[in-house]
C-alpha cells in the first residue's frame, strides 16, 4: 500500500521538487509539507493526483484512499465490499474496514464507470 509520504517522495522524483510537484498539483508548497508530514489529511482525490505524476495507478490509488478516508464506518464497510473485488483483482492492497474477507471478495461486477460513479457518491 502506498502510503502519501511514499507517494510525495515519487513523485518528487518523478518530476524533480516538490514545488513542481505542488504547480502541478495548483497547490501551495506548504500543503504538500503538511500533507506529507500528516498535520492535513491529503483528500483521495489529490492522492490520485499526485498518484498520476509518480507513475502510480491513480485509480487504485483513489479506490484505496477513498476505502482507508471511510474506515470504521458503515460507509467504509459498504466501499470495502463494493471496491474491494476490484482492488483484489488488480494486486492492490485492500483496508476492510471491519468487512469480512468473504464480503470483500464477494462475486459483484461493477465497470469501472460504476466504480468510479461510487467512489464520488
Amino acid at each position: 500500500m502506498t502510503q502519501v509520504p511514499e507517494l510525495l517522495t515519487r513523485a518528487c522524483e518523478a518530476v524533480g521538487s516538490q514545488t513542481e510537484v505542488a504547480k502541478l498539483l495548483k497547490v501551495p508548497p506548504q500543503m504538500l509539507s503538511m500533507w506529507k508530514n500528516g498535520t492535513k489529511p491529503c483528500p483521495p482525490e489529490d492522492q490520485a493526483r499526485i498518484a498520476a505524476i509518480a507513475g502510480i495507478d491513480p485509480i487504485q490509488t483513489l479506490v484505496r484512499a477513498h476505502i482507508e478516508k471511510h474506515e470504521g464506518t458503515e460507509k467504509g464497510d459498504q466501499l470495502a465490499r463494493v471496491l474491494g473485488k476490484f482492488l483484489g483483482a488488480t494486486g492492490a492492497a485492500v483496508a476492510t474496514s471491519g468487512a469480512s474477507a468473504a464480503a470483500i471478495f464477494s462475486p459483484t461486477s461493477k465497470s469501472l464507470f460504476d466504480l468510479i460513479r461510487c467512489i464520488l457518491c
